[in-house]
């Protein structure tokens, strides 16, 4: 592939193919893993990262999370870059900030917020792949800890409302 930027990782303690590789390199080519094996050799100004043991495992993703560590989705832009931060140091390559009942105006808020943490990632985080609406289109017998006073029938425009035109919401909870 050239022109893309490519990454050399050596030794690391890789989970591959079901089991843990010591003495295996992996090559990744515009983030994605292109070769392993052992001793691969530098490309021409291919970057070199020297892992010193620590483990390459697959990152997980969280579908659902409202908060972690104290930072609450609902709290806005400062909780969700906080909550990429500390998911990242557990293992977490990426999550969909869930959203709780709320009147319209703050999910658009908390909406808005997620799109700006899309658009400008922490470094070192796990990604937010967009947002998790689980509520406000909830019917009253399934809304479980949801406020029962922020429920409301799905319509279109109710979902623009709190959306703004937004393309972040990538998965909703209906019941």
């Amino acid at each position: 592939m050239r022109g893309a930027l490519t990454v050399l990782l050596r030794n690391g303690l890789f989970f591959a193919d079901g089991h843990f590789w010591e003495n295996l390199c992996v090559r990744l080519e515009t983030g994605r893993v292109t070769v392993m094996g052992e001793g691969l050799a530098p490309l021409d100004g291919e970057a070199v990262i020297d892992l010193q043991g620590d483990f390459v495992l697959p990152g997980f993703v969280d579908a659902h999370i409202h908060a972690f560590r104290g930072h609450d989705t609902m709290q806005g832009e400062d909780a969700i870059r906080q909550m990429a931060r500390e998911l990242y140091r557990e293992g977490i390559a990426a999550f969909l900030p869930t959203t709780m009942s709320a009147s319209v105006e703050d999910t658009r808020r908390v909406i808005a917020a997620v799109r700006r943490v899309m658009d400008t990632p922490e470094q070192r985080a796990a990604r937010v792949l967009g947002a998790h609406m689980e509520a406000p289109f909830l019917c009253e017998k399934y809304k479980g800890a949801q406020l029962g006073e922020c429920l409301m029938n799905p319509t279109v425009e109710a979902y623009e409302a709190m959306t703004r035109g937004t393309d972040c919401v990538k998965m909703m909870t209906l019941a």
